[in-house]
């Protein structure tokens, strides 16, 4: 990991992307500071993607701020995906995540048992498990519940003027690092499917 961070330090004036988690931004930050390399000195056509690696990692409150000033000046899209979904949701300059088209959200309360929608919430803003079924799969199911806590904003359209609902970008775990996080699915997708055609 030092040889690759020492790698990327030594390419900073050029326009460079890169692509990693939060957890390693940290590492690429402690190894520039032991370097005397301090924030705002790449390139500022530079692209720089961050996500995930906070399940379970501990990580400063302000980890996100930190790597910001890192970065400062440089392209910074974001999004949020895992290795289950195939259809990442693309961050839009607010802040917030939004869905991709086939992609279909199921917020679910913390034991994952009853859907979730914008009246269990205030104002349209609802904190619950997410679930998805992402409908680009052909051959294999490709829905899961996550252990993923997030909050979404069920309006119809974001600050950013694009249709909603939106994911805020404060996302962690419902569990700590050593608890169970399981969630049966024995007749799980049955319960759902069953209460979309019943509903």
């Amino acid at each position: 990991m030092l040889k690759l961070a020492d790698a990327i330090l030594d390419r900073r004036h050029e326009p460079i992307m890169i692509a990693g988690m939060w957890a390693q931004y940290m590492l690429l930050i402690a190894r520039a500071r032991e370097r005397g390399i301090g924030d705002g000195e790449f390139h500022p056509l530079t692209i720089v993607n961050a996500g995930g690696g906070v399940k379970g990692v501990p990580l400063p409150a302000d980890y996100k701020e930190q790597v910001a000033r890192f970065f400062n000046g440089v392209i910074r899209p974001g999004n949020y995906g895992m290795t289950e979904m195939a259809q990442v949701m693309p961050r839009c300059e607010a802040g917030r995540y939004h869905r991709a088209p086939g992609l279909i959200w199921l917020i679910l309360d913390r034991d994952g048992e009853r859907l979730l929608n914008a009246a269990d919430g205030e104002d349209g803003v609802v904190e619950g498990r997410f679930g998805f079924l992402d409908l680009l799969y052909e051959g294999r199911w490709g829905g899961l519940i996550t252990g993923d806590k997030v909050r979404v904003d069920f309006k119809p359209h974001c600050p950013c003027g694009r249709h909603g609902p939106t994911l805020f970008d404060d996302i962690s775990r419902f569990a700590q690092v050593g608890e169970d996080d399981h969630i049966g699915c024995a007749g799980t997708v049955d319960a759902y499917i069953r209460g979309a055609i019943n509903a």
